[in-house]
């Protein structure tokens, strides 16, 4: 295999998709991306947030759910022969994965609508911006019953923005929508929040503040994020 990594690291890597390099192992490098799925099979095919079109060289051992036309996946790979490639299509050989749930934010206009409950996550492993999706990795507590939801909510009422800003700053929380937990035993979930309204609503915007808060453990969090237009395709 012809051996284009450090071009490749720059474009995976400034596209959002995460490269795990070890310059000293001899082992083919590898990466991280999400993505959406465009073609069905265990030999998927698959459009990174960023835009370039990975074709799975190797038989992938899930259910035939998981890959439906439009799913979602966070998915680890390392690349297959490159001195084919024209930029916008490599073949991947694909190493793990992880189904990701799609949701829209939950809107609260006001404080009676807010009916989820608000235990604690175990943690945020991550919150990245890519495709039109805030998207997060999660380690939730256990749930002791079958209400065991995660959402992003915006309180739009608290907000103080006008049409006309150009920084919007816009208020999301995500909660862990559980009556109890089991703080002993907690797993890991994806999920990818579509953001492709919020832009609607401030037509001079050249970017919008997120402003997530998150409580884990008993901790309150709170992290900016900026999403900008670019944030939306690819």
């Amino acid at each position: 295999m012809k051996r284009f990594f450090p071009l490749l690291a720059v474009l995976f890597m400034a596209a959002g998709v995460t490269s795990c390099l070890d310059w000293d192992d001899e082992e083919e490098p590898s990466f991280l991306t999400w993505a959406t799925i465009t073609s069905n099979g265990k030999a998927p095919t698959l459009k990174a947030d960023n835009g370039v079109i990975l074709h799975a060289l190797n038989n992938v051992d899930t259910d035939t759910t998981f890959y439906e036309v439009g799913d979602r996946v966070y998915l680890q790979f390392t690349l297959g022969d490159t001195s084919q490639a024209n930029g916008t299509d490599y073949p991947i050989y694909v190493a793990n994965y992880m189904s990701v749930k799609t949701k829209d934010i939950v809107t609260i206009d006001h404080d009676s609508n807010d009916v989820y409950h608000s235990v604690p996550l175990s943690r945020l492993n991550s919150a990245i911006l890519s495709g039109g999706y805030l998207n997060c990795i999660i380690h939730l507590f256990a749930s002791y019953s079958s209400e065991n939801t995660v959402e992003l909510l915006r309180y739009k009422l608290e907000e103080t923005n006008l049409p006309t800003d150009t920084l919007p700053v816009i208020l999301l929380t995500l909660k862990h929508n559980a009556p109890a937990i089991d703080h002993t035993y907690s797993q890991v979930r994806a999920y990818s929040f579509s953001l492709d309204t919020l832009f609607a609503e401030f037509p001079q915007a050249k970017a919008l503040k997120l402003r997530l808060s998150w409580t884990d453990d008993n901790q309150y969090n709170q992290y900016d994020l900026r999403y900008s237009p670019t944030s939306i395709t690819p």
